[in-house]
């Protein structure tokens, strides 16, 4: 059974089809308000673009250049997020890594990606040094939250005040690859999702669909790290609606109903087990009163978890998604709050640009089940990946015609809701 909500396909120029563009467009915008903002800085829009500028060509001084591998061991915050941009600037390809990786972990994804420079918080300096020692992985290493120490290591601050700005013309090629995401699912060995420029640029152009209307006075807040999808998926979104983003490095549910209410967050997201611990530790004092969406997805969320977050959240509106790594924002499908009272255990119809198909578990993609019935779940968009990275048979055994192979089981109601069923 197939779903395919639009048929139209909006005519967007290929010269601005890019992230970075849209990033662009969205720090002009932004202008002198706080675009991004952590624990120890905010950064306008106009701060935004010229640090991403002159950290572009700090990059291009290390010998970084359009297609290379840029690797990230690092939590959420500004400079990461303006690290990520200045890569997008200069057309070299991020990919952060696992926080909980070990040295030998480490080494190998370097290796595997053959990255050209490695970015770090300095609380992963000890094992960062160990896996670039670990087979003597010869490339910079750049600190993004302090002070270098030794030879061996570039300080942020330095790199970013002491460069000449990268030349703002530069042009981009929509459909080159702009960045690669650690997934290894349920199991294996871990994937690298290669998203490109333009896939990236249409998963955050989708983004209202999934997080409903989004404006410029709007905040979110972001806590997940950028080694998951989740933070491309909710971030890049905000930032193409020029909203504001603040980011905790950490996951406390005490520092995040701060944050909360200290910086008036209108929008956030978390996984069903974050949201438990949030509203067991929501007291009647905090003022939330400017929190208007509060989205879940990365798990399955029960009806039970559901009715919790809309008793204890009254004011706000609860959506839920179904999202991967490989199919982006505008490959979604989405629960909003009318969804969820017809069918409070879906995960909602896909947006407008995107396709579900459900097909036998071990069948071709052509050979579709009826509806209510339980298949694989194939997903089609404009959010879509290109590819794995370093993994042709993967990559032509999972993109079939424009169709991904989620390995994931599902069925579709009599409304053309989804419903996850588990793992094929």
């Amino acid at each position: 059974m197939q779903v395919n909500m639009s048929e139209e396909k909006a005519e967007i120029n290929p010269s601005e089809s890019t992230l970075y563009s849209l990033f662009c467009r969205a720090a002009e915008n932004k202008g002198q308000a706080v675009f991004f903002a952590d624990e120890y800085e905010k950064c306008s829009g106009e701060e935004s673009l010229e640090k991403v500028t002159c950290l572009a060509g700090g990059l291009l001084a290390l010998g970084v250049n359009q297609g290379d591998r840029v690797a990230f061991i690092c939590g959420s915050s500004v400079r990461h997020i303006l690290f990520y941009f200045a890569c997008q600037h200069i057309g070299a390809i991020p990919c952060a890594l696992h926080l909980r990786n070990t040295a030998a972990g480490i080494s190998k994804t370097l290796k595997w990606l053959d990255a050209s420079l490695l970015v770090i918080d300095k609380k992963y300096r000890e094992i960062a040094h160990a896996g670039l020692a670990d087979e003597n992985t010869n490339i910079p290493l750049v600190i993004l939250d302090g002070a270098h120490i030794d030879e061996e290591e570039i300080g942020y601050r330095e790199l970013c005040e002491h460069s000449d700005p990268a030349d703002l013309s530069v042009e981009l090629d929509p459909d080159a690859p702009a960045k690669i995401i650690l997934s290894s699912g349920t199991t294996g060995e871990p994937k690298g999702v290669v998203h490109s420029q333009r896939t990236l640029y249409e998963s955050a152009m989708a983004g209202t669909e999934v997080f409903g209307n989004i404006t410029p006075d709007d905040s979110v807040l972001v806590i997940m790290s950028p080694s998951f999808a989740a933070w491309n998926h909710v971030t890049l979104a905000y930032i193409a609606r020029s909203a504001s983003v603040v980011f905790n490095n950490i996951f406390d549910p005490e520092l995040f109903l701060s944050t909360l209410e200290s910086e008036q967050i209108t929008d956030t997201a978390l996984v069903p087990t974050a949201w438990r611990r949030v509203v067991a530790n929501l007291s009647e004092n905090r003022d939330l009163s400017k929190l208007k969406l509060a989205f879940f997805s990365g798990e399955p969320g029960t009806p039970e978890f559901i009715r919790l977050m809309q008793q204890r959240l009254p004011h706000c509106e609860v959506r839920t998604a179904y999202l991967t790594s490989e199919g982006g924002v505008a490959s979604a499908c989405i629960a909003d709050p009318e969804v969820l009272s017809k069918n409070i255990a879906s995960v909602g119809k896909p947006v407008s640009m995107a396709e579900i198909r459900i097909v036998e578990e071990n069948g071709e993609i052509e050979d579709e089940v009826a509806k209510g019935e339980t298949g694989e779940i194939l997903v089609r968009g404009k959010s879509m990946a290109l590819e794995y990275w370093d993994n042709k048979e993967l990559s032509e055994k999972k993109f079939i015609s424009g169709w991904w192979r989620s390995g994931d089981l599902g069925r579709l109601d009599d409304n053309a809701y989804l419903s996850i069923e588990g793992r094929a």
